[in-house]
């Protein structure tokens, strides 16, 4: 196949203008200078992130299709899958309040925390809860993916996550509670 129907092709696969013309050409885009980097490839949230609300939604309909079930922060506390620590404590990482917390690690906590707050703090679980986690947040290390996002993770060891929450803060939790 002629070398001048594959350019022409490409130049027209990649809506680039006809070589010789003006704009952008497939020569001038073969010929760029050399200290000159390429556009950053953008995820597909990154561009619907970037977009005007309305637009990102008409977007996201079409992406995703129409959403058809939703379950809030307020759903899982009224469920009982998620704790309000912020009524016990005002532990934080990185800025933010831990301020929820699953079902799950709060039921496997309190024996330790009630068991401290009895010796230590008069009785007080949220202060015991308090100082639970502030020691384990000492540990807590962020992935090199986060973006300060909801929905951003960092871990605490052994197995313990903390991910950025929608109501402002971090909510504690076993990877598998996720």
């Amino acid at each position: 196949m002629d070398s001048g129907i594959c350019l022409r092709q490409l130049a027209e696969a990649l809506h680039l203008d006809e070589p010789g013309a003006s704009g952008r050409s497939s020569r001038a885009v073969a010929s760029r200078p050399a200290g000159r980097t390429t556009p950053k490839t953008l995820t597909a949230g990154e561009i619907i992130n970037s977009m005007p609300q309305a637009h990102a939604d008409a977007v996201r309909d079409d992406l995703f299709g129409e959403v058809i079930s939703t379950y809030t922060d307020e759903d899982a506390l009224d469920d009982g899958i998620l704790v309000d620590l912020s009524q016990f404590t005002a532990a934080g990482f990185a800025g933010l309040p831990v301020n929820r917390m699953t079902r799950h690690l709060f039921v496997d906590l309190e024996p330790f925390a009630q068991e401290q707050a009895e010796m230590l703090y008069h009785g007080k679980i949220g202060h015991a809860f308090g100082a639970l986690l502030s020691q384990k947040l000492r540990f807590a290390t962020g992935d090199s993916g986060n973006r300060g996002e909801i929905g951003d993770i960092c871990s605490i060891p052994p197995n313990l996550w903390l991910v950025r929450n929608e109501v402002g803060g971090w909510t504690a939790m076993y990877p598998e509670d996720y």
